[in-house]
């Protein structure tokens, strides 16, 4: 039973951090082609 919710837990922490990271790299992105002016 811990060792699943230990399982789910660091499952939701990856797929959050990984979003979050996915969110500021689009971010990044766009600030640079806007600085380009593409």
């Amino acid at each position: 039973m811990f060792h699943d919710t230990g399982i789910m837990l660091g499952d939701y922490i990856t797929r959050t951090v990984y979003t979050s990271q996915l969110r500021d790299s689009k971010m990044k992105i766009g600030n640079l082609r806007r600085r380009i002016g593409v």
